[in-house]
């Protein structure tokens, strides 16, 4: 049973990973491009990925916009 739970834990630690990882290049896309030139295709290709792969963990450009935001002003109060 632990040894699940540690599988479970590597998982979500790597999809934690992934996710900030997408966000940090979306950022950067962002910045450069502005949010109408940056696209999913972009994002993937800046990550290393397909672009389901980036869908698996953002529905939609504009969720992985609103993740960056939030991501940015986190800690703002």
């Amino acid at each position: 049973m632990a040894a699940v739970m540690n599988e479970k834990k590597n998982v979500s630690t790597a999809r934690a990973d992934f996710a900030a990882g997408v966000i940090k290049a979306a950022w950067r896309l962002f910045v450069e491009n502005g949010y109408i030139g940056t696209s999913m295709d972009d994002v993937a290709a800046a990550v290393g990925v397909s672009k389901p792969t980036v869908y698996e963990a953002y529905k939609n450009k504009q969720t992985l916009f609103e993740a960056v935001i939030e991501d940015i002003t986190h800690g703002f109060d």
